[in-house]
């Protein structure tokens, strides 16, 4: 992305504040995070131009073995020295063909394209051909805090996220966008925790039925679940259900802050 800090970063940020708002847990990696992407379900390229032989073969094999990938406007068009490339490195995955080049003089074409899915082998490929910004960022512009906002087809990219992940994310919450969630494992004490903040406790001082989805460890089930928060008293015990590896809660309500905490056993 040092090559080009214009489209690329904007596109990585749009989509970084669509996980947040739709409450999909993600890492940022980096390109030695490839050669192992075990824990993952879904691989997202965010205009990701730059992209070297090496880690071109990574993200196959990643997919080959039953990942998920999402990819968007110009992914893998480049070298990792950002020289183009006659079409995708990816388009293997991808099924779409590059648009044609131009020159050095201008930005990019973006295809006009639906947006495409399909299955290879075991894993799921996505492709978007445009992360659309709800304001137009001019050219070259930093991207500051005025153009940082969700996406218009945000809706269109975590659904494909989703998709990819063959509906096996560790969470699921549904929630207003303005509630964003947390989870991590605390894998000593046998714990889940999910840190829930309502960022528009203002205007909405309590979001109520929330209905919480995650994935138990393999071999593991939820013995005792309860909510903590500063808010209330005392700690509230909630019921669950759990079928296979997926543990269903659901929170009545919730003021500015609380941490759901999922007790495992055995």
């Amino acid at each position: 992305m040092a090559f080009n800090n214009d489209r690329p970063w904007q596109s990585t940020m749009l989509l970084e504040q669509a996980l947040i708002q739709a409450k999909v847990p993600f890492d940022i990696i980096f390109d030695d995070n490839l050669r192992d992407l075990s824990k993952y379900r879904v691989l997202v390229l965010a205009d990701q131009e730059c992209l070297g032989d090496e880690q071109l073969e990574l993200i196959r094999k990643f997919v080959q073995r039953g990942g998920g990938l999402v990819a968007t406007e110009h992914s893998s068009l480049y070298t990792e020295w950002r020289r183009r490339k006659r079409d995708f490195g990816l388009k293997g995955l991808l099924q779409v063909e590059a648009p044609p080049w131009r020159g050095a003089d201008g930005p990019e074409e973006l295809l006009k394209l639906a947006p495409v899915r399909h299955q290879v082998g075991s894993g799921r490929v996505a492709y978007l051909p445009e992360v659309r910004p709800a304001i137009e960022k001019p050219p070259a512009a930093p991207m500051t805090s005025e153009y940082w906002k969700l996406p218009l087809n945000w809706k269109e990219f975590v659904s494909a996220v989703k998709w990819a992940a063959n509906g096996n994310l560790s969470l699921e919450v549904t929630a207003p966008i303005t509630l964003a969630a947390e989870l991590m494992e605390q894998k000593q004490v046998g714990k889940l925790l999910v840190h829930l903040i309502n960022y528009n406790a203002e205007r909405n001082p309590v979001v109520s039925n929330i209905e919480v989805n995650l994935r138990a460890p393999e071999g593991r089930r939820a013995e005792q679940v309860f909510l903590l928060s500063p808010d209330e008293a005392r700690a509230q015990p909630l019921t669950f259900t759990q079928k296979e590896q997926r543990v269903l809660v659901h929170i009545p309500h919730l003021k500015t802050y609380s941490l759901l905490v999922v007790r495992l056993g055995r």
